[in-house]
């Protein structure tokens, strides 16, 4: 990637309900979309914070970090 997103790369997030890391947060939106939340759409770019609101904070980990991810998705 070039310019404003170069620095934008998957972050490896670990769901702290099922104990699955997954290699992006959009993957971790779209796995737990899937099971918990059927009324969502997993193709919606954004289905990331939509999980995130439905969820209690510090549920998902930054695997880099090792900070909570608040419903906003900012690091904790």
């Amino acid at each position: 990637m070039t310019g404003r997103f170069r620095s934008n790369k998957p972050k490896r997030t670990h769901d702290t309900k099922t104990g699955k890391t997954y290699d992006a947060r959009n993957k971790a939106g779209q796995a737990v979309a899937s099971v918990e939340f059927p009324d969502l759409d997993t193709g919606d770019p954004f289905v990331w914070y939509q999980v995130l609101r439905r969820c209690p904070p510090r549920r998902f980990i930054d695997v880099e970090t090792k900070r909570g991810i608040d419903t906003h998705g900012s690091l904790m």
